[in-house]
């Protein structure tokens, strides 16, 4: 958080949301440390949003799995929902400042209760660590009283991917903490954690550790909840 390349990250990913057709905002929490988000207005006045953190741990050249992997899925699945029009609209959200205590996400969740979009937040996915894994199971982390959203999105990987979802609860950990906090629908999906990577928070957290297979599965159970509740 804060180095030169957290900043460069922000730089890129506001860029990125950009070129897609979005309307890119930051917040900025402390010095030279800001989160990016991209909006596209939907037919009503809520919105689906989809976040994942952009910083890591600060090991040199690491951070493939935590968290570029949730990020770089940021990326693609706006990628993919900007070629459409919505029920409702999007919110994709990189947060930044999570490996400190989910600053960033506390940060925009207190904002935007006061703004009022808060509000507006029907249903979110957020992304954490969707790259490392040997038996094809995939955490969907909530607290209880979502627990019937959980057991949706479980239904929602059976039917579109061959992931094997597992619910955990409750809830801790990661920026979808502050949004279930305040009352907001929505999930975590990240590695199954019994057996997560060994790289957890190590140097060795590199791209070649990755299993892309898995994260294309995670993206695609991502993908069908979202357009699911963008539509319903």
């Amino acid at each position: 958080m804060g180095s030169n390349g957290n900043r460069e990250t922000v730089n890129y990913i506001s860029e990125f949301l950009k070129n897609y057709g979005y309307e890119v905002k930051r917040g900025c929490f402390k010095k030279g440390v800001c989160n990016t988000w991209g909006i596209k207005e939907g037919e009503v006045d809520e919105f689906v949003l989809i976040e994942a953190h952009l910083d890591s741990v600060g090991a040199v050249r690491a951070g493939a799995d935590d968290n570029a992997s949730g990020a770089s899925a940021l990326l693609e699945m706006a990628r993919l929902l900007s070629e459409q029009s919505y029920k409702r609209g999007i919110i994709i959200f990189a947060t930044n400042g999570e490996e400190d205590g989910l600053l960033g996400s506390k940060y925009f969740v207190k904002k935007a209760e006061k703004s009022g979009l808060l509000s507006k937040i029907s249903f979110f996915i957020n992304m954490d660590m969707i790259s490392w894994n040997k038996n094809g199971i995939v955490d969907i982390e909530t607290n209880r009283e979502f627990e019937g959203l959980a057991r949706w999105m479980s239904s929602i990987a059976n039917r579109y991917t061959n992931l094997r979802p597992e619910i955990t609860m409750p809830a801790w950990g990661s920026d979808h903490v502050p949004f279930l906090k305040k009352g907001v629908p929505g999930v975590l999906t990240i590695e199954h954690w019994k057996t997560k990577s060994p790289c957890y928070h190590q140097p060795c957290d590199k791209f070649d550790t990755l299993n892309i297979p898995y994260l294309l599965e995670i993206i695609k159970l991502n993908m069908a909840a979202s357009l699911h509740k963008l539509n319903e």
